[in-house]
């Protein structure tokens, strides 16, 4: 199966067979005194060509952002395109794109 981490909160990955898709990591409290909260990837979009999810991503993010002003908006999605530049330069590193 194909990982592609992008950021801390977001990854791309296939499925093998038909799709890639955009996961992002949720927390997970815990409602067990003695069990620690935990982290876990969930599916957020499912997208039929790699280049199709990475153009959606930031779409994603925007979506989901917490910011409280398009200032905050904009310099969360400059890091995002940042964070797919170093993701996918490491793919062409190890010869998969």
């Amino acid at each position: 199966m194909l990982v592609i981490n992008i950021a801390k909160n977001y990854r791309i990955t296939s499925d093998g067979n038909l799709n890639f898709q955009i996961e992002e990591r949720k927390l997970i409290k815990s409602t067990k005194k003695d069990v620690p909260d935990r982290y876990e990837w969930q599916v957020v979009g499912y997208y039929g060509q790699l280049l199709t999810a990475c153009l959606a991503l930031p779409d994603v993010v925007a979506l989901r952002s917490e910011a409280q002003s398009a200032e905050e908006l904009i310099n969360e999605l400059r890091t995002l395109k940042k964070d797919i530049t170093v993701a996918v330069q490491g793919l062409k590193g190890s010869g998969v794109a």
